[in-house]
């Protein structure tokens, strides 16, 4: 939902890129996660909001790009880099950063197997703005709870 809105956005030049890089999905796709992961990279760093903005970036690119067999790898590899680049921001709350970590994961393995999960890509950029927002574990506790339940009740489904 979110990265359909930033797509609406930013369409007119992702129209013009796409049509330039019809036929190359994969080098797109393998731009779109060296920019995600130069984001994770960033916030590391503690720049945090430069760091969203380039994710973000990298999620655009990554929608415009025609689908390859390495989107769920890179999709999986970009959420975990920025968990774990906001727990070498903020050591104190790597605790909860971990537990989200844990839930992703189920929540990835789930979608692999069950098919669409209820956290997309969008979403989760807007968890990740609610972790700048808001240090404490909070928003990270609840993501991975949320992440849980999605993948137990696809499972019992």
């Amino acid at each position: 939902m979110i990265v359909s809105i930033l797509q609406r956005f930013f369409a007119p030049s992702l129209e013009r890129l796409a049509g330039r890089l019809r036929g190359r999905g994969r080098l797109l796709s393998i731009t779109a996660f060296v920019v995600s992961l130069a984001g994770a990279a960033l916030i590391a760093r503690h720049f945090v909001w430069a760091g969203l903005g380039i994710f973000a970036l990298g999620l655009v690119l990554g929608a415009v790009a025609e689908r390859t067999p390495l989107d769920f790898l890179f999709a999986a590899v970009r959420s975990g880099a920025i968990v774990f680049a906001f727990a070498l921001d903020n050591p104190e709350r790597a605790v909860s950063l971990i537990f989200l970590l844990f839930g992703l994961s189920a929540e990835a393995v789930a979608r692999t197997r069950l098919g669409p999960g209820l956290i997309g890509e969008g979403e989760l950029l807007l968890v990740f703005v609610l972790l700048a927002v808001f240090p404490g574990g909070l928003v990270a506790y609840l993501t991975g709870i949320l992440c849980f339940v999605s993948a137990g009740s696809r499972r019992i489904a």
